[in-house]
């Protein structure tokens, strides 16, 4: 799962220099795990994540928009597939969260049992 978040990244021109790279990567691992980490984003993943990166939430939330405006500014025609619709912004984090589960779903070569907490690295 991981390769295939890292591929997916790539393509979108988000890249390993980011932090949100790592945050964007574990908070999807979390979606993939269990879609409800989608609800109340700011109460429930990003405190998971700046614990986990030993951050703040306030910056995970900062470095999660920066990687979705990169995406959008190297890449939007590849978010439009992605979310199978017209973007006439950059997503939200909530809907690029979504957007890349669904594409990952629909990968459907998910290995059962991948857990967010050893499968993502830390930096």
């Amino acid at each position: 799962m991981q390769q295939k978040i890292v591929n997916l990244f790539c393509t979108l021109g988000i890249t390993p220099n980011y932090k949100g790279f790592f945050y964007m990567g574990y908070a999807l691992l979390l979606v993939c795990e269990d879609a409800r980490w989608l609800q109340r984003v700011t109460q429930r993943p990003y405190p998971k994540i700046a614990e986990r990166y030993h951050t703040t939430a306030s910056c995970v939330e900062r470095d999660l928009r920066w990687v979705i405006h990169v995406a959008w500014k190297r890449n939007p025609h590849r978010l439009v597939q992605l979310a199978q619709r017209a973007l006439h912004t950059a997503p939200t984090t909530v809907q690029m969260l979504s957007m890349l589960n669904g594409y990952l779903c629909a990968q459907e070569n998910r290995p059962a049992g991948v857990s967010a907490q050893d499968a993502f690295p830390r930096f």
